[in-house]
């Protein structure tokens, strides 16, 4: 039900009365069916592969505990990715770990055009400790860098193969974070 959550009403903007509707008519006839069915049923329901990535590549996240538990998502799968699957590094709480505008909400530089159309877009953001979170403020990406260096977190690492942050960077990482997130959420679980 999570994956659907997810790929259905969070990223894909499906209404969560058609969400809930479901959850209410599968908990009612709970004992009717096998468990089996009743998730057979709500993966027929959830957006395919297709749709999600599409659906992702272009999502925006004006809540922080939304993008945070996206973002922490993708973190413990590269995680888990990297180190062969064995999984024992977990992400810090997010009063430890916070989500990170790589362009910023408030830039102390000139503004892009359509700023709001970028900065709450997955792909401007990382994970980065709260100290280095403070540190790297309003600042442009360049002097960002320096401090994502410093990050253990693999979302962040990424970064430092970047040279220049733009509108096209975002939308280019943010489709390898689609790509990733279809492995997160799969539709068959």
């Amino acid at each position: 039900a999570m994956n659907c959550y997810v790929r259905n009403l969070l990223i894909g903007g499906q209404s969560s009365t058609d969400f809930e509707s479901l959850v209410y008519r599968i908990a009612h006839n709970i004992e009717e069916s096998s468990f089996e069915d009743h998730l057979r049923e709500i993966s027929q329901r959830m957006f395919d592969d297709t749709r999600f990535v599409e659906d992702f590549s272009t999502a925006r996240a004006t809540v922080t505990k939304r993008a945070s538990y996206l973002l922490r998502s993708i973190e413990t799968y590269l995680r888990e990715d990297t180190e062969g699957g064995i999984g024992e590094l977990e992400v810090r709480a997010p009063s430890e770990v916070n989500v990170e505008h790589i362009y910023p909400k408030n830039p102390s530089f000139k503004r892009w055009e359509n700023h709001v159309d970028w900065v709450y877009r997955l792909g401007n953001m990382t994970l980065l400790g709260s100290k280095l979170n403070i540190k790297a403020r309003n600042y442009p990406f360049r002097e960002k860098k320096t401090l994502y260096a410093d990050s253990k977190l693999e979302l962040t690492k990424a970064l430092m193969a970047t040279r220049q942050w733009t509108q096209r960077r975002v939308e280019q990482r943010q489709l390898w974070m689609a790509n990733i997130a279809v492995k997160v959420w799969p539709k068959e679980a």
